[in-house]
């Protein structure tokens, strides 16, 4: 039963992901490949280095062990600031998670080539370089190779975190499978990657015997194998810096199935519509999306108005009295402050919505936010930054002088209506399909605490004075996905397990915004 129903979602997630797979399988292996190669060109050197600077060795050794401590998602958001989103922060990244066993690897197998080899070697005239190139790295060769089977895996694991700030390949299958509990995704993408990622460990370890046995042959191969892997990546970084290419619209993509679909009707309306190719770079957090566009790594995506008006990283502006004020202001400081253009809104509202099940809302009389009152005993589950953001928790039980019991859940927002308890209040989102779907009572906002989060595409004002037709496409959604709308969009691709792809472009179809 188990297997069949393994085999019946694979297949499923398959026949709608088939397209995209091998880009992105291949993409996978190259930035992991990229990553390795940096990591060796980089990390082999310094630990020839140090087994001649033995006193600053362990100095070293304890820099990068602390490095390596650091967990993987510390570790990408470090490099965010840097390199922004996108491949090349997820590259940095895993470089520099795999150069403690490329660094300890090459000074080990150096050092523990025994004196009197060294001596011999000496003996019969050879130099400094000499021994090196004839005699301590073939002797060596075996501890390196393992160090590079290691620095292999840790490459490819940060490589699938990469997928979390747009590096995309296989991990976008993992992270969207898990947002949207399809089973089916997340092996579409696990597989491969174990796949891959034994086949480079096996061979490696293969390259590490045979060096034990025939150095010389073991020499030529895994040093032909760094050359080449180490040359790849210098080819790639260079051909990134120094080769212009054609120009790209990066359309930006949050880390939930809505912004996705929306990012996907974006990206298809302009391919369809204009002659600008287009890019998705997917599962970006609000701040990091609000950061990327700023930064010019995304040109555009949908947002909402209610996260540009209260997130610190763009307006950072107190909700209005007037909430019907609050697009237009979105509007004016966003173009003036930050340089970025507020298109027309699509027309749905996602703000958030407090809710229960109906025989909840019957036994306590919840009718409103205010009722809530008289049940301290609820459970309150909410998604990860609304217990932080200034329009969230805080604010929300001040206004309504709310007291539970029990410290607020969180959970991914994909993830908030997952076993749904009598004795819970979900803080949700008013476009999610599961309120119709479970029968929910939405509690209405009596006191006007929220703001309106009316989503819309944001573009940078820099890309739209070079393709103002970006603007025209676009506008044409004005007032085409409302509320119940975007909750049909979203039922269809987290519970009927359809492709982002298939559902914007039978939306745009249904509008006669494609032929």
């Amino acid at each position: 039963m188990l297997a069949a129903t393994f085999f019946s979602d694979l297949l499923r997630a398959w026949e709608r992901s088939h397209d995209s797979f091998w880009p992105q399988a291949w993409l996978f292996l190259s930035l992991t490949v990229r990553a390795l190669g940096l990591a060796l060109l980089i990390g082999i050197p310094v630990g020839i280095l140090l087994t001649r600077l033995p006193r600053i060795a362990p100095a070293v050794n304890t820099v990068l062990a602390l490095v390596q401590a650091v967990p993987a998602l510390v570790l990408l958001a470090l490099a965010i600031p840097l390199l922004h989103v996108g491949q090349a922060p997820a590259v940095l990244a895993a470089v520099v998670y795999s150069l403690l066993p490329v660094v300890l690897n090459t000074y080990v197998g150096i050092i523990q080539v025994s004196p009197t080899v060294r001596d011999a070697a000496r003996g019969m005239g050879m130099t400094g370089r000499q021994i090196l190139w004839n005699v301590e790295l073939p002797l060596g060769l075996p501890v390196l190779m393992a160090g590079i089977r290691t620095a292999a895996v840790y490459a490819s694991g940060m490589i699938v975190f990469g997928a979390l700030i747009g590096a995309g390949g296989l991990g976008d299958y993992i992270y969207n499978g898990m947002s949207r509990d399809d089973a089916g995704l997340i092996w579409l993408g696990t597989i491969p990657v174990l796949i891959l990622t034994c086949a480079i460990y096996w061979g490696l370890g293969g390259l590490a015997r045979l060096s034990r046995k025939n150095s010389a042959l073991g020499m030529w191969l895994g040093g032909g194998l760094i050359v080449l892997t180490s040359g790849y990546a210098v080819f790639a970084l260079m051909d990134r810096l120094l080769v212009p290419s054609k120009e790209t619209i990066r359309v930006g993509a949050k880390d939930f199935t809505e912004s996705q679909i929306l990012a996907e009707i974006l990206k298809q309306d302009l391919e369809a519509n204009t002659d600008l190719r287009i890019e998705l770079v997917q599962n970006l957090g609000t701040s990091v999306s609000i950061n990327a566009i700023k930064h010019g790594a995304v040109d555009l995506y949908a947002e909402y108005t209610g996260n540009l008006l209260t997130n610190k990283e763009a307006l950072d502006l107190p909700i209005p009295a007037d909430r019907s004020t609050i697009t237009t202001m979105v509007r004016e400081e966003s173009r003036d402050r930050l340089g970025l253009v507020l298109l027309e809104p699509f027309g749905l509202n996602n703000t958030y919505v407090p809710c229960v099940r109906r025989a909840t809302a019957q036994r306590h009389g919840l009718r409103t936010i205010s009722d809530l009152k008289r049940a301290p005993e609820l459970q309150v589950v909410m998604d990860l930054s609304f217990l932080t953001r200034p329009d969230g928790w805080g604010g929300l039980a001040q206004t309504y002088d709310l007291r539970f019991q029990t410290p607020p859940t969180q959970v991914s927002p994909n993830l908030l209506y997952q076993a749904l308890r009598d004795n819970e209040l979900v803080i949700g989102f008013a476009t999610d399909w599961q309120i119709e779907a479970l029968d929910l009572v939405v509690l209405d906002d009596d006191l006007g605490y929220f703001p309106s989060y009316h989503a819309a595409p944001l573009v940078r004002e820099a890309i739209l004075r070079h393709h103002p037709e970006i603007a025209a496409v676009l506008n044409r959604l004005a007032g085409q996905i409302d509320d119940q709308t975007m909750r049909r969009l979203n039922y269809q691709v987290a519970e009927e397990k359809r492709s982002e792809q298939e559902v914007a472009r039978e939306f745009l179809l249904a509008k006669g915004l494609l032929e």
